[in-house]
């Protein structure tokens, strides 16, 4: 299969590009981070802007849900994640039609490429919480055969998917939490998918 790599320029004129680009460098790519309330409003506010004027440019989309995730939630800041999650969501199946990748290789390797890649997964397992087993069970199919190297997990989703297997069941069965975040147990996890 052919491989495809995601064009920011097909997506954001040259002039916002390089703005959006020498904002994140000044934060080292990590906006989430901004110390100065001030700053981090200015920074959050430019990104969601962004995600308006250049709804097919996706690095806005995961900074902007980054740094909200920083935040005290509320009922109005849940209503943007939502409404983020949902363009982004809708950006991402934009361009997997345009492009045609679910016919191509779309390697995880290439950075440009990993926010579209994430925004399918995230759709699919939004689908598979909502508890559409078959429908979230194709798009991680699709996920999979794209990148067959499936940095992302998304072997585990087909199978779990395809066995009917509910999330909350998936995952109070393969995932543990702590301070520092949400992970796999890897040997139960390796064990049921019968990988050594």
């Amino acid at each position: 299969m052919k491989e495809f790599i995601y064009e920011e320029t097909n997506y954001i004129n040259h002039k916002d590009l390089k703005e959006f680009t020498d904002l994140m460098v000044k934060y080292d790519f990590m906006p989430e981070d901004i110390q100065n309330e001030d700053e981090f409003n200015i920074a959050f506010q430019y990104l969601v802007n962004l995600t308006i004027k250049a709804p097919d440019f996706l690095q806005p989309y995961e900074f902007a849900l980054s740094m909200l995730s920083h935040l005290e939630p509320d009922e109005d800041l849940r209503e943007l994640q939502t409404e983020l999650e949902l363009r982004w969501f809708e950006a991402c199946e934009r361009i997997a039609q345009k492009e045609n990748i679910f016919s191509r290789q779309v390697p995880w390797f290439c950075m440009e490429n990993r926010p579209l890649i994430r925004g399918l997964y995230n759709k699919a397992d939004q689908m598979w919480k909502r508890g559409e087993l078959n429908d979230a069970h194709e798009l991680f199919s699709k996920i999979l055969k794209t990148n067959e190297g499936d940095n992302i997990g998304a072997r585990y989703s087909v199978k779990a998917t395809g066995e009917k297997m509910n999330y909350k069941d998936f995952e109070d069965k393969f995932t543990y939490s702590d301070e520092d975040g949400s992970f796999y147990k890897n040997e139960e996890l390796w064990e049921w998918f019968g990988e050594s």
